[in-house]
């Protein structure tokens, strides 16, 4: 652990002293070269991350999340609380650096407060390799995941006004967020299950399509209200000022959800050990972002971007799953695939619905779609928990003719 948090530590610095050197041509891109002090700033945030102790997520492979939630929503809390005195102290932007390199400091504090184990510092050359082999492609990924949720952005900053730059940016924040959240709850959920069962093949083969359903029919469900209300909750977060942005957010809401797709298979991997596929299927859709160039050359409606984000996420899902297949022997293919076009038919359908129907009809067709779609996803868990309820009891249950059994 302690040459972990080395590692973690030297690449925390490489990441502060990477941003601190560009902050200056960031900032003359965005043209407000006279605010690079504040991205020089946001160095101050990797460093104190790099100060995190990684302890309370050592306690996740027992099932226990109380230490890891604690490190994410107590931060979460605090910054919450403290998000309104601090925006009516400075009134300007000063308010948002503050909070994030606030809540970057209390994540550190609070993860050393439940960590359950001091935190040291060591380099021990035989932990080193093995760490690189596993953390390596996902720092690489990381990475990548950076260009991939603001590679567009600053492309667009070069091509449009700043004006359409902030409606793309809100509707791509709003379109964000939830996938966001599932992904981190998922993630942290399936892990430790497969690796649970990573020796036992039939298992292991149920708890992967059990996941990859479950990561389906959540990402449709989001779609649904994406592509329904989208456009209601833009107005209703940012003013009447983003009324019209609702084809748009909805085509970004399809990409995020065909990531929640690709999540299945990705997890699938990590928690077998194998963390290449996610770099492989991140550098496809990074790939995907320079796709948009001529869009953004020839002037073109946002909504391509939008559009071809969405079919690079889905190339990246067929790479992912055919990963999964050629690696563990594991078949995902039908039920993703299935999810990530019923994602894009509802994008085009939210799209056409929005085009057709006059605007006072777009809230109650909203609804509709997003009550049908949460009837639907509850009859689906409900139906698919009961059947596979035995396929997520933890590895070396079983239960014989006579009821009695290995504990769980």
């Amino acid at each position: 652990m302690a040459t972990a948090h080395a590692m973690q530590l030297s690449a925390s610095v490489f990441s502060a002293v990477l941003l601190f050197l560009l902050a200056a041509p960031l900032a003359t891109l965005l043209e407000c070269a006279h605010l690079s002090w504040a991205f020089r700033t946001l160095a101050a945030v990797p460093l104190c991350l790099g100060l995190t102790s990684l302890s309370p997520w050592t306690y996740v492979r027992d099932m226990r999340y109380g230490r890891s939630v604690s490190v994410e929503a107590v931060p979460q809390v605090v910054t919450a609380l403290l998000a309104w005195p601090v925006a009516a102290r400075l009134a300007d932007f000063r308010a948002v650096l503050c909070l994030l390199i606030g809540k970057s400091l209390f994540s550190a504090l609070t993860s050393h407060l439940v960590s359950g184990a001091p935190f040291r510092l060591a380099w021990a050359r035989e932990y080193v390799g093995p760490i690189l082999g596993y953390t390596g492609p996902l720092l690489l990924s990381s990475f990548m995941m950076i260009g991939i949720l603001q590679g567009d952005r600053l492309l667009i900053a070069g091509a449009y006004p700043l004006s359409r730059l902030g409606e793309y940016a809100a509707a791509a924040m709003l379109a964000a967020t939830p996938s966001f959240v599932v992904m981190k709850i998922g993630t942290a959920l399936s892990l430790p299950i497969l690796s649970a069962a990573q020796s036992e093949g039939r298992r292991l083969a149920r708890r992967a399509r059990t996941l990859t359903l479950v990561y389906g029919s959540t990402a449709v469900f989001f779609m649904l209200v994406a592509a329904g209300l989208g456009e209601e909750l833009a107005v209703l977060t940012f003013g009447g000022r983003y009324a019209g942005i609702g084809p748009l957010l909805g085509w970004l809401a399809c990409g995020n959800a065909v990531r929640i797709v690709r999540n299945a298979p990705t997890n699938i991997s990590m928690g077998l050990g194998n963390a290449r596929l996610q770099l492989v299927s991140n550098g496809i859709r990074l790939a995907g972002t320079l796709a948009i160039v001529p869009v953004l050359w020839l002037r073109g409606p946002l909504i391509y971007v939008a559009a071809i984000g969405a079919l690079a996420e889905w190339m990246a899902l067929a790479q992912a799953v055919h990963d999964t297949k050629k690696s563990h022997h594991l078949r995902v293919g039908l039920s993703a695939h299935l999810s990530a076009a019923l994602c894009v038919a509802v994008a085009a359908a939210g799209h056409a619905a929005h085009l057709a129907l006059p605007s006072h009809c777009h809230l109650w067709v909203g609804l509709a779609a997003s009550g049908v779609g949460l009837a639907g996803l509850a009859a689906l868990w409900l139906k698919l928990f009961r059947r596979r309820l035995r396929s997520l009891e933890p590895a070396g249950c079983s239960v014989d003719q006579g009821g009695e059994g290995a504990p769980c």
